[in-house]
């Protein structure tokens, strides 16, 4: 167990199957005056529900309706019961509209306002989510992190690496115990030469603008997680890594 630190925000970020999310979990157990958000967790517990079921509107178009020109149905859309009753879970593997417009930027929002409260708290917020190349190279990720909610603390940005081959025997160890695997692989993430085709565009280990950002780039290929830990902790004291 870490000692009690100061209100800060710790993103951890990169390359899909570096290991961000298991160390940014890790990183909230061992820090007592720590909470972990996860830009995940904004979209698939609410931004990415639709309440059509149980409330229709009069005034708006069916859900169905709405996204007719979309990908969203057949293939990325189920019901799911919830404590309000059945809603549509809209899924954004295979990044349709309806997430672009409705969840995508959003859920970044979602996480800030949420850890500029936990910061207010004196806690330490462990920031768990994906940015794009794009993001980087637009300089949307630096303004994301340096946001007037966080100016006032300090902040740590961690970007995970991983060798191609090691993601990719990672994805399909994943595969067994990730719901959406079967999504995943319609998408061509456990077929090598589509997988490198998608992470050679979304999952790149030097995107532009990532240098203009103090960070740690932590290359996880070879490494375990204590060895990962240890070195994101001398990078959150600042203390120098080997």
């Amino acid at each position: 167990m870490e000692e009690l630190m100061g209100p800060r925000v710790i993103f951890t970020s990169g390359m899909a199957t570096g290991g961000k999310t298991t160390v940014a979990k890790e990183l909230v157990r061992r820090i007592p005056n720590a909470v972990y958000l996860a830009r995940d967790e904004a979209m698939y517990g609410g931004l990415l529900l639709v309440d059509d079921i149980v409330n229709p509107t009069d005034r708006l178009p069916p859900f169905k309706e709405y996204v007719r020109a979309d990908t969203v149905f057949p293939d990325f859309a189920k019901k799911v019961e919830t404590p309000f009753g059945p809603m549509t879970l809209v899924i954004h593997a295979n990044h349709n509209e309806f997430f672009i417009r409705h969840a995508d930027n959003q859920s970044y929002m979602v996480v800030a306002r949420l850890a500029q409260r936990n910061l207010e708290m004196g806690k330490v917020v462990v920031i768990d989510a994906y940015f794009s190349p794009k993001q980087f190279e637009q300089g949307t990720v630096k303004a994301f992190i340096n946001q007037p909610a966080f100016a006032p603390y300090p902040r740590c940005l961690i970007y995970f690496n991983v060798e191609a081959r090691v993601a990719f025997e990672r994805w399909k160890a994943r595969a067994d115990k990730d719901p959406e695997s079967d999504l995943r692989a319609s998408s061509g993430y456990l077929e090598w030469e589509t997988f490198l085709e998608i992470t050679e565009k979304e999952q790149v280990p030097n995107p532009k603008g990532l240098d203009t950002i103090p960070h740690l780039r932590l290359d996880t290929s070879h490494i375990s997680i204590e060895e990962s830990l240890a070195a994101c902790f001398r990078y959150i004291r600042g203390e120098p890594n080997p």
